[in-house]
C-alpha cells in the first residue's frame, strides 16, 4: 500500500448571487482572475472577477510611462533644435555687431559707408535719427 500527501492551497469566494462559500484552488483563481474566465459556484452561478489584475494595472502602467517619455524625449528634442537655432542666430548677430563695432572703430559710417577722422561729429550732424532708433 502507498500513501499519497497533496498540498494544494484553497482560497474561499462568496458568490455574489447565493452568497455560499465554496472553495477553489489557489491557482485556478489567480487564472480566473487574469483572464476573466467565467467558472461556477457550486449552485451553478456564472460569475467572473472583474477587477484587473496587477499585471493589467503593471502593463497599463508601463504603457503609461512608455508614452510619456516618449512625449518627453520629443519635447527634449524640439527644445535641442530651439537652442541650437537661436544660438546660431545669437552668433550670426554677435558677428554682424563686432563687423559694425570695428567699421565704426576705423571712422566708416554705418549708415552711408563713408570715412571719416571725426565720426562723432558726422553722426550728430548728417544721422541724428540714429541714435534715437537705437534706445528704443
Amino acid at each position: 500500500m502507498s500513501n499519497f500527501t497533496n498540498t494544494t492551497v484553497f482560497e474561499v469566494i462568496v458568490c455574489c448571487k447565493c452568497h455560499v462559500e465554496f472553495a477553489m484552488t489557489a491557482e485556478f483563481k489567480r487564472t480566473c482572475e487574469k483572464d476573466h474566465k467565467c467558472f461556477s459556484c457550486p449552485a451553478g452561478h456564472e460569475q467572473y472577477f472583474t477587477a484587473k489584475s496587477n499585471e493589467e494595472k503593471l502593463r497599463e502602467q508601463n504603457q503609461l510611462l512608455a508614452s510619456r517619455m516618449t512625449h518627453l524625449k520629443d519635447q527634449l528634442n524640439e527644445t535641442r533644435r530651439e537652442v541650437r537655432t537661436t544660438r546660431k542666430s545669437r552668433d550670426a548677430y554677435k558677428g554682424h555687431l563686432n563687423r559694425t563695432k570695428k567699421r565704426i572703430h576705423n571712422g566708416v559710417c554705418p549708415c552711408c559707408n563713408c570715412t571719416f577722422k571725426n565720426l562723432s561729429r558726422h553722426m550728430t550732424g548728417q544721422h541724428p535719427n540714429y541714435i534715437k532708433l537705437e534706445e528704443k
